[in-house]
This record gives structure tokens, sequence and C-alpha cells, in this order.
């Protein structure tokens, strides 16, 4: 997340301070007022000591911007509160914060904290308030691991107390994740309720024209510069982290203000960045404009964990103009606790066996189907409806405008191709229902769970394409290889395994982990992807079918690979286990090939002959899909480099590149792919000129196809610049290294992982050469090397 946690509730790290000039310049009465109050947080009082007769002084809780708060007992009534005493610059400020205080003790609602009194004392205002036992929204997140409904459920309720607030007449000013307290009993209370607005008038003398400042309607531009100078110092009290931005700007602000801020905790505690403050507060609308500024930048909540509904509404609640955001606060929690799969699920549990409520649904789809029509003419609907033309268009002018049109042109197609296969493969299972068949309908049933799933990665994957950022579409044709390959849907495939959960509620669970496991196997460059994985695998084990398990061990596994290889090797082989045990060959083979690939590039190349001979035997067994045999043969390949048996990578290279034509056709970027195999293998066979020919060509080939300035071209020239040196041709290696190092940095910043190849192989090259620029490549390799968080070689 963007900036620091503050330590405890009412500190703030300079990420949290307004960084602008605009934004200095706004706040700046407010630090001018706050240096000049008087110190010491009023007096100081001393365990034992009793004030307004009743409150018995226990210890201190802690220190906050509005002085010290104590732990109290009530001797009348026996009970613990919070005492938290206000330093005031004076009488008139005294009473005006009594005044606010006063209307703040009127408010009762069980999710704001309870004000029990307001007093004075030496010349201080006193605020005997409920004591909550527990921590904060904060530390309540810290303590366990909360699921997305948990965290939704308190900040509700946060909202819910809020709401009543306002219906009162009260602003909070401050609603942050440490002003949300949570007790023992799991409620949630606001805390400091209208304290940033006591805050500003205990520290400072009130004047008659302070009320008339903060009675000045929004957009206000009557009065004097003082005056202007007034409101804004009394409309900024807050904590800038969360702070709405027509409060950072000074504007008169209302409970949308609250709405902003509570949007903001709740999207940082969900897993988003949080929200960045406008750079220039000029352009920040008062309550009544309205801007087309697009809200919020950064890292959004994952929608597969995080309801696509709930990212929407707080998108909404975080807009810039208060105009655009819900009218109440009331709107946006009910739109939070909205449920769009309640009624699903009522049906889920309401029904049978899987069996029975497929055959259900053919005879439900009978029954509706207008007449003449095919019972399962909208089977396939669900997949247009994922991804329309229109959702198309608009992730082509994503892609226009981060300059990768050309990849886009190819990716749209495959796109739409796997679309259709998944539309028709829907259909086809449910013409495979026979409804008197019992086997048949199982199968039929385990054909829609796995069709399922694959239209949620489809759906993942298309969430993540729309959500990346403009540098990383120009690569964003590899998202095809994040779709399972349907024919692991197909009946050969499926014939073995263990049959969907009969119990409904096990049903349920298994629906609801799989968008969890779909986003965990899209997650590769997502720098939460092993908390996903993990959240992942927790509930695909709650649902307790095996399949679904195996596919979660294996998204751990491939998110573990680069940070620890060994517990990745250890979720691969748990993974492969859970799916011979539950009969899922096809999906057994895929993860064998995996491990045999890992066991390749950094493994002993027996163990990756011993995954290969396994996995080779199931896809056999299966009839030989195709997509799977190109990947054992690639493997099998690399795995022949790493054994040193250069005749048999080029036999197996063979194999690869007739498995891959048979597959992928003529398609010139994986041609480029199998030429880059074949010549692996010829550089094993000690054929560098062959090799050489092999990368010119793939090289070539991906021009072709994806212009000359994409990251693949210059991996291609790195190849063929490491065989060139081998050739004796240093000058054309260093040229060729140079190229894919130029075209590398046209897409990534220094920081970026991603030149660490490029990097690498030009300092090795340049160090061959004995040039003394290859001490500065070798420091920037490191650099880039740390930034990828180790070697990046692929």
């Amino acid at each position: 997340m963007s900036g620091s946690t503050p330590s405890s509730p009412g500190e703030s790290t300079a990420d949290d301070l307004p960084a602008t000039a605009d934004e200095l310049g706004s706040m700046a009465s407010v630090l001018r007022a706050l240096a000049e109050a008087p110190g010491g947080g009023g007096p100081t009082l001393a365990a034992g000591q009793v004030v307004a007769d009743k409150y018995r002084i226990e210890r201190v809780l802690g220190r906050g911007g509005m002085g010290v708060v104590y732990l109290a007992r009530d001797l009348r009534l026996g009970r613990d509160v919070a005492l938290k005493l206000a330093r005031a610059a004076g009488p008139e400020a005294l009473a005006r914060a009594l005044r606010e205080a006063q209307a703040l003790a009127r408010l009762a609602h069980p999710n704001v904290v309870t004000m029990y009194e307001v007093g004075e004392v030496d010349g201080a205002l006193f605020l005997a308030m409920e004591h909550v036992g527990g921590g904060t929204a904060r530390t309540w997140l810290a303590e366990a691991t909360r699921t997305p409904a948990q965290i939704i459920a308190l900040y509700c309720a946060a909202g819910d107390g809020l709401a009543a607030a306002h219906a009162a007449g009260l602003v909070h000013r401050d609603v942050k994740p440490d002003n949300v307290l949570v007790g023992r009993d799991g409620r949630a209370r606001v805390a400091d309720f209208g304290l940033a607005q006591l805050r500003a008038w205990a520290d400072r003398a009130a004047t008659p024209a302070d009320d008339a400042a903060l009675e000045a309607g929004p957009g206000d531009t009557t009065g004097t510069d003082a005056d202007s100078a007034r409101r804004r110092a009394l409309a900024v009290a807050g904590t800038p982290a969360y702070m709405a931005p027509e409060q950072r700007a000074g504007h008169a602000i209302d409970g949308r203000a609250d709405q902003y801020a509570l949007c903001a905790s709740l999207w940082e505690a969900l897993g988003g960045d949080r929200p960045a403050p406008p750079t220039d507060v000029s352009t920040v609308p008062a309550a009544t404009g309205r801007t087309s500024r697009p809200a919020p930048a950064g890292r959004a909540p994952t929608t597969t964990t995080v309801p696509a509904h709930v990212v929407a509404a707080l998108q909404r609640g975080l807009a810039i103009a208060p105009a655009e955001r819900w009218p109440d606060l009331a709107s946006l929690v009910r739109e939070l606790r909205r449920d769009p799969a309640a009624r699903r699920r009522r049906l889920a549990i309401g029904g049978g066996v899987a069996v029975a409520a497929a055959a259900a649904a053919v005879l439900v789809t009978r029954a509706i189907a207008p007449a003449g029509a095919s019972p399962c003419a909208g089977a396939a609907a669900q997949v247009t409806r994922v991804f329309p033309s229109a959702r198309a268009d608009a992730l082509g002018a994503r892609f226009a405008t981060a300059r990768a049109d050309v990849v886009w042109a190819r990716l749209r197609g495959q796109l739409e191709r796997y679309a259709d296969a998944l539309g028709l493969g829907q259909r086809d299972a449910c013409q495979a229902r026979a409804g008197d068949d019992p086997a048949a309908d199982a199968l039929s049933a385990r054909r829609d769970l796995c069709l399922s799933a694959a239209l949620a990665r489809f759906e993942v994957t298309l969430r993540r394409l729309e959500a990346a950022p403009p540098d990383r579409l120009i690569e964003a044709d590899a998202a095809m290889a994040n779709l399972p390959d349907l024919a692991g849907c197909g009946a050969l495939a499926l014939a073995n395994q263990i049959a969907v959960p009969a119990d409904p509620a096990r049903r349920v669970l298994v629906a609801e982990a799989r968008p969890l496991v779909a986003e965990a196997l899209t997650a590769t460059d997502d720098p939460d992807g092993r908390a996903l994985a993990a959240r992942a695998l927790a509930a695909a084990r709650a649902g307790g079918w095996a399949p679904q398990e195996a596919e979660a061990q294996r998204a751990l596994g491939h998110l573990e690979r680069m940070r620890d290889p060994e517990a990745a090797r250890a979720a691969y082989r748990e993974a492969v286990r859970l799916a011979l045990e539950s009969g899922s060959d096809e999906q057994a083979a895929w993860m064998m090939a995996d491990l045999a690939w890992i066991e390749a590039e950094e493994g002993p190349p027996a163990e990756a002959a011993r995954w290969l001979e396994l996995a080779s035997a199931l896809w056999v067994r299966l009839g030989q899909p195709g997509q799977l045999g190109v990947r054992l043969s690639g493997a099998a390949t690399l795995q022949a480099v790493a054994a040193g048996d250069g005749a048999r990578a080029l036999t197996t290279a063979g194999e690869h590149a007739a498995r891959s034509r048979a597959v992928y056709g003529d398609d010139p970027v994986e041609e480029s792919a199998t030429l880059a195999n074949l010549g692996q293998a010829q550089e094993a066979a000690g054929d560098l000129g062959a090799a050489g020919a092999s990368y010119q060509r793939g090289l070539a080939l991906a021009e072709q196809a994806l212009g000359p300035d994409h990251p693949a071209v210059g991996r291609h020239a790195l190849r063929l610049a490491a065989v060139n040196m081998r050739r004796g041709d240093a000058d054309g290696a260093v040229t060729l290294a140079r190229r894919a190092l130029t075209i590398h940095e046209r897409w990534y910043q220094a920081d970026d992982g991603r030149l660490a190849y490029p990097l690498t192989v030009l300092a090795g090259l340049l160090a061959q050469t004995g040039s003394p620029e290859a001490k500065v490549m070798l420091e920037r390799t490191m650099a880039a090397q740390a930034a990828a968080g180790g070697p990046d070689l692929a």
C-alpha cells in the first residue's frame, strides 16, 4: 500500500502530510494554529484523582492530538469510562467546544462510542465516554486473517453509526481505521466523533467570524480574505491520508467528506492502494461542483475476492467531486451490503444433489424456452455476457493508448476463439444430459463445474487486462497462458474424476471458492499473489473437493517458485497427489509437466525425466491432447539440454515443432517460440551455426508479428547475441544486446526487474570483451535483480 501506516492512533507519518504547494497553502493556517496553541494538553491528572465528583482516574490510556486519554472509574455507576481532556485557548473556545460536545452527547447509536458527559476541569474540556475494550479497526485487521465479507460488515456497521450522526446534523471530519474501535464483542463503534472539529475550537480562541465561516455555504466566496482563510482553516481538520479532496482544499464540507474517508479506509482494508490526493487542490470542486476526473488511481481490491459491486460502490464514494458520490451514507451502506449471490445460494441450497440439479436445469430450460428453440440454446449465453463486443472495444482502446495495438490485434482473436470454444463446451455439456441416465448426468455435472472454473479464469483474465498498468499491456498476449486447456473439460479427461459434492452446503463452498482459485491461478504479476493463493487454498479446503484443492495448490506452487523453489516443489507435489487421488488425470498430467519444467531448469535432470515419464503416460491414456503434448515436448527438450544430451534434445525439439504446428498452425509468434526451443537443442548438440540460423529466423518472425520494439523481439536478439559471441562475433553480439536493452528500456522503468535479463547478458558480453563499461552494466544488473527479487534470466 502507498504511504506508511501510523504507528498509533492520532500519529501521522511523513507520508500522511500534504505534499503539494496548494495543499500546504490550504493547511498553513491550521498548522499555524496548532503551533501557537498552548502545550501540555491541559491539566495533568494523577491516579486516584476524582473529576467532577464521580470519575476516579486509574491510569493513562494514551495521548493524542486532543490531549490525554485516561481510564477512569465511574464511582456512581460502577463502570469504566474513557476520560479525555482537551486543551482550550480561552473561555470563548471552551464555551464553543462545550456546545459541540453537548450535541455529540445527544447522539445515541450502537455503532458510535457513547459520550456520557461533558464538562470543564481547570479550564480544560473533559469528555467522559464509553470505554471499549478491544482495539481499532487497524489492529483488528492485523490480528487475524479476515475475509472480505467480515471486513465489509465491520465498516458497514461503522457506516450505520456515521449515517445516524449525519441525520442528527453532525459531521465526524476525521474518519479513519484508528477511529473505528472494535470491542471484544466484535461490534464496531466510531470513536472521536466530531472531535476533529472540537479540536479546532479548543486549540484557538473562537470569534464571531468563526461562526460565520462555518455557516457559509459550499463554495461561498463572499467576505474578506481573512474570512476565507478562517473558513479553510476550520474545514481542514482531520488525517490527510483519508481526507476528502474538498476538505484538503479548505472548502466547506458535509457528510460526503465522511463518506469519502470511510470508503478510503475500507478500500485500503480490502487490499487497495490508499487513494492519492489530487496534485492540484485548486481544481477540486466544492460540494456542489462536478468534475470528470477519475477516482481513485493505484491498485484496486481484486474483484474476485471482493465483490465487483463493492469495488464499484467504493469507487463512487471516492469520487473527487462530492456531488458525484453517493447521496448519503445510508445509500452507500445499502449497496455495500447488497448480496447479488444470495438468491443463487438459496437456489443451490434448496436443490437436491448435483445430478438432480443438472436434470432440473434441463427441464426448466425446456419449460421457459420459446417454442421450437433448442433446450440448450442459452447455455453459452453467459460467455457472451462476459465478453461482449463493447468490452472488447474498450480493451482495444486501452491497448491503443499504451501503444500496444499490434498485441491487441492478435490477442482479441485468441480471446474470441477461446470464448467461442467455451460456449460450445457449455452447450455440449447441456446436450449430454439425458435426465434418465445417472452416469451421463453425473459426468455432465462434472463438465459443468470444469467449464464454470474455466469461465471464472476467463473473466479474471479480462479484469486483469482492464486493470493492468499500460507498460504491462505490451506483453499481455501472455495472458492466454493463464487460461486452462478446454480439452480438460471433455468427457475423456473427466471420466474418472470424483463426483461433485452431493451435500448442498459443500457445493456452495465449492462455488464460493471458485473465483478465489481463479484469481490465484492468474496472479502471475500480483505482489499479493502468495496471499491470494493462501486464501484460495483455505477456501478450497473448506469445500473439500480435491480437484479444486489441487488447483489451489498448483497456484501456490507457481507463486512460490521465485521466492522459495523447495516450497514450490512441495505445493506442486501435493497438487499432483490430490489430482491423482481424485481421478483428475489431465489435471495431474499438466501439474507433472509443470514440475518437469521446474526440475529441468533448476533441479537434477533425472528428476525432470521422472516427471516427464509419468506425465507422458497419462497424456497417451488421455488421447494425446494437443496443448498438453506441446508443453511436454518443450519440457523434454529443456531436460535433454540440461542433461547435456544434444542428440536427444534435437529429437524432442523436432517433436515439439510438429506438435506446435498441429495445434497452432502457422502462427508466427508460436513458430518463433518453437525456433527458440530448436536453437537451444542445436546449441546443446554443438551446431552453433544452425542455432544462430534458428534464432535469426525466430527474431524475424517475432518482428513480423509483434513489431520491432516488442520485448519478445529483444529476448530473441539476446539469444542470437549469445550464440554470436560463442562463434567469435563479439561486435555483432554486443550490438544485438544493446538493441535488446534499448527495447526493454522503452517499456520499463530503470528500477523494473524485467531489465535484469538484458542487463545480465550485456554485462557478460562486455566483460568478455574487456570493456570498462562492463562494471557499470554489472552494477545496473545487480540493482535490477534486486528489484526483481532475484536473478531473472527467463
